[in-house]
């Protein structure tokens, strides 16, 4: 017998309801010339019928990926529900029902939807390797899931800033728990994803760099977060981040022996001013630092002085607006005279 498909949803299980033929999901009426096909289909009950189920599953796929490829994330998130009520072990459909309830949430829900999508990401890694059995699929699959969240991951992380930058200092203070809480989401995702991978595919070389790329990440983030933290949190707690920085690096270390993490002293100034360790603007002063202060004695000394002093300056004033326009004019002027002397802009690893 001839497979019938739902032309709006992709579904092939239809029931009778008053009189009419209607799709079980959408419940699109089913066009005049497919009637006699399902009349005579009908189960013994005479309220329902389902069709080649593997066919669904192809049509429910093509939907979702199509819907997710355009942005529409409710038609996506729908096919992906459908798909996992037949198939509760598909990775797929169970990433992306988290991942799009985190793409599309608000300011104020990056950490709830964040923490539920980084919960998510060992249950997901361990569904690619335990049900599906060919290899080149699941590097595929992890592949396409580290992708998806470091897109999620930088995307919280630049909001948050973001905003946080552009408030007043009364609205600073008030918001800088949940900035915290925010870029502390941001960091462990990728740390989350290499942990994983570690754990369900340590014995795949071929996944080694996406893992270890994963804590480098995550690294930077973590180093990135740590201004924000002084501004609030006690000495002791900046350790024990540090602590977890180090712990992380040693990962790294064991595949990229020569690897050193962003400075944790940090450029504290500057990454106050322009919110992030790892922008444009903080590179070039990096680079200027590592290649032309610390190579003379006058430059060292400054650099000493620096390091001894900014980090009281930003816990006490980093959150003001006054500290970032004072600064800001200062330092945009001064990056844009190293960059006409050569200086790049582009990713760096401090030495």
């Amino acid at each position: 017998m001839k497979n019938l498909i739902c032309d709006k949803c992709g579904s092939s299980e239809f029931e009778r309801k008053d009189g009419k033929y209607v799709c079980l999901y959408c419940r699109s009426k089913v066009a005049p010339e497919q009637e006699k096909t399902l009349r005579v289909s009908m189960d013994s009950r005479g309220s329902k019928v389902k069709f080649d189920a593997s066919l669904e599953l192809s049509n429910l796929y093509e939907l979702a990926r199509r819907y997710l490829e355009i942005g529409d994330y409710e038609k996506a998130l729908k096919y992906y529900e459908m798909i996992l009520l037949q198939d509760p072990t598909n990775w797929e459909a169970t990433f992306y029902i988290e991942y799009i309830e985190a793409a599309k949430c608000k300011l104020h829900e990056i950490y709830r939807e964040g923490a539920s999508l980084n919960n998510s990401i060992n249950p997901v890694m361990r569904l690619i390797k335990n049900h599906i059995s060919s290899k080149d699929e699941q590097i595929r699959g992890v592949n396409e899931v580290v992708t998806r969240c470091f897109e999620l991951s930088n995307l919280f992380y630049r909001s948050s800033v973001n905003h946080f930058n552009s408030l007043m200092a009364d609205a600073k203070k008030a918001f800088l728990a949940a900035h915290n809480d925010n870029l502390l989401v941001a960091r462990t995702i990728p740390y989350a994803l290499g942990d994983s991978i570690e754990s369900c595919f340590g014995n795949y070389p071929e996944l080694h760099p996406i893992m270890v790329n994963s804590w480098k990440e995550g690294i930077v983030k973590h180093v990135g977060s740590l201004k924000y933290l002084r501004i609030r949190y006690s000495n002791k707690t900046i350790k024990e981040n540090i602590a977890i920085i180090k712990a992380y690096e040693a990962k790294v270390k064991r595949f990229e022996p020569a690897y050193n993490h962003p400075n944790l002293n940090g450029c504290y100034v500057a990454t106050a001013v322009y919110g992030s360790y790892d922008c444009p603007e903080v590179r070039t002063l990096r680079r200027f630092r590592d290649n032309t202060l610390s190579k003379s004695v006058w430059g060292r000394a400054f650099i000493h002085t620096y390091y001894a002093i900014s980090p009281t300056l930003v816990k006490w004033f980093g959150g003001t607006a006054w500290f970032t326009r004072f600064f800001r004019k200062r330092l945009d002027r001064f990056v844009a005279k190293l960059n006409q002397e050569g200086i790049e802009n582009t990713p760096y690893q401090d030495k």
